[in-house]
């Protein structure tokens, strides 16, 4: 593992040397909050009023600022390192539900991940999710596999890991319920101990949320209504632009107040569903393609917008290239994720595996109704890398039984 370390660290500080991202859009709200919170921390940290979105990431871009300074280069190496902790958690987390072998193939496919590798260069709030996420999802996974007695604690402390996953991006609310049901209704205790365990991580996350929500309110942080769910509901029902971002459905935040607009965009989102049920039905294959079949988005926003340096014109006369590299990577991991789906029908799914399925399958149920962008499958590939690795073995392993 410490090899796959070293080559993880190495392909992805290649890639941010190369390719001089300059952060846009969304990214570039992270990093100018960032700058605004190593300037205030810690005096006059309660007075910044800021845009809601990311709070823990560019809360975590602005420590590490103020400790290094402002540099976009120290920012991407931080994602160099949280790719770096993202792998050995998905080492771990193969090596429970398999074995060994198992969890060494799965390093593999993510040290040379080609669109992870090219996001890295993109100051994304994904990076730190997702290591925070995956930790959650290590412990959650870890402490099923010993004695329930032993197991609360862990349990406790994923419960709490999701909630500061929360404060990165909301979808870690989705992943705790998905918890809080496996442990309720798929493990194989006594009701009594079903419901102790369930209310162990459902604590967790409570008490961060608490504290979080509680600080929102002390420096009344302003919410971003154009990143709620109405607003997701609106975009993902838009069968003209594909279930995906436009101008057209944002312009409602501009025309009317934060309520009024959550409201029309929530009334808007339903009359596209109960009014032509047949084009709804259309519209979810066609986002069904954009959210789990392309991988362009490391290529695509890590050369969006760069910096002009001797490499720029290069980069971007390899562009096609870069984006077949990572669209046939990524349908070699969904054939032999296919594959290792296939090689379990044959054995009893333990609880873990059955808790990674469960939220895959959420979030493709969320997305069906939802805004989808080709990123937004990102945190979830990682599960595809597992079954990957499970579908590569030469032989089916029986999965750990946790």
């Amino acid at each position: 593992m410490i090899i796959s370390v070293f080559v993880i660290i190495l392909l992805r500080l290649i890639w941010i040397l190369a390719v001089p991202t300059i952060p846009f859009s969304d990214f570039e709200v992270y990093n100018n909050f960032g700058i605004l919170i190593s300037e205030q921390f810690p005096a006059h940290l309660l007075s910044i009023d800021y845009d809601g979105r990311g709070f823990g990431y560019s809360f975590v871009l602005g420590i590490i600022y103020k400790i290094f300074g402002v540099n976009l280069f120290v920012a991407k190496l931080l994602n160099v390192f949280l790719s770096a902790l993202t792998g050995i958690l998905l080492y771990l987390i193969a090596g429970h539900l398999f074995d060994e072998c198992i969890a060494r193939i799965t390093a593999v496919l993510y040290l040379i991940w080609p669109a992870q590798i090219m996001y890295s260069s993109v100051l994304a709030s994904e990076h730190l999710f997702i290591f925070v996420l995956f930790l959650g999802i290590a412990l959650f996974i870890g402490a099923i596999k010993v004695t329930p007695d032993n197991a609360y604690t862990n349990i406790f402390l994923a419960g709490v890991v999701f909630g500061l996953a929360y404060t990165v991006r909301f979808l870690s609310l989705i992943v705790v319920a998905t918890g809080f049901m496996t442990l309720l209704f798929v493990q194989e205790e006594s009701f009594k101990k079903k419901v102790k365990s369930s209310l162990f991580l459902i604590s967790g996350f409570v008490i961060v949320w608490i504290f979080v929500t509680g600080l929102g309110l002390l420096v009344d942080t302003p919410s971003d209504p154009s990143t709620g769910i109405q607003h997701s509901l609106l975009v993902g029902t838009n069968p003209e632009y594909k279930g995906q971002w436009n101008p057209v459905d944002s312009q409602i935040w501009n025309d009317y107040s934060p309520e009024e607009a959550k409201k029309i965009a929530f009334q808007t989102g339903l009359s596209r569903i109960t009014e032509n049920p047949g084009g709804f039905t259309k519209l979810i294959f066609e986002k069904f393609n954009i959210m789990w079949g392309d991988e362009s988005f490391g290529t695509y926003w890590s050369i969006q917008n760069m910096d002009t340096t001797k490499s720029t014109v290069f980069i971007l006369h390899n562009q096609l290239l870069m984006l077949a590299v990572s669209q046939f990577f990524y349908f070699g991991i969904l054939f032999f994720s296919l594959l290792g789906c296939y090689k379990l029908k044959s054995t009893n799914l333990n609880i873990g595996i059955q808790f990674l399925f469960m939220i895959f399958f959420i979030f493709v149920l969320l997305h069906s109704f939802l805004e989808v962008q080709s990123r937004y499958h990102y945190p979830w590939e990682l599960i595809f890398l597992i079954l990957g690795g499970y579908g590569i073995a030469r032989k089916p392993v029986i999965p750990c039984n946790p």
